[in-house]
């Protein structure tokens, strides 16, 4: 928490394919900020990083799902690596 702000990042991921990752993530975030009583209508604001941009219409397929209405903002970033070996394929 920073204020009126509560930072989380996605945890642990399953390693299966770029859809199970990118659910796995918005569950494990939505895990966290449910346990401090919010729930992802609260979200303002996200920065996704994916390591090949072509998974860009997968992303919005999985982010869609979560976010049906009024989506947060969102900056999408490629990068060469992830930590914990997350998808690059």
């Amino acid at each position: 928490m920073a204020g009126q702000f509560f930072f989380v990042s996605a945890g642990k991921l399953s390693n299966a394919t770029f859809e199970d990752e990118a659910k796995q993530s918005i569950e494990n975030i939505k895990s966290i900020i449910q346990a401090a009583g919010l729930c992802l209508e609260d979200i303002i604001n996200t920065t996704v990083f994916i390591t090949d941009i072509s998974f860009f219409d997968k992303l919005n397929e999985v982010y869609a799902t979560y976010f049906p209405k009024n989506p947060p903002s969102r900056v999408v970033k490629e990068v060469s690596k992830l930590a914990k070996s997350a998808r690059r394929d």
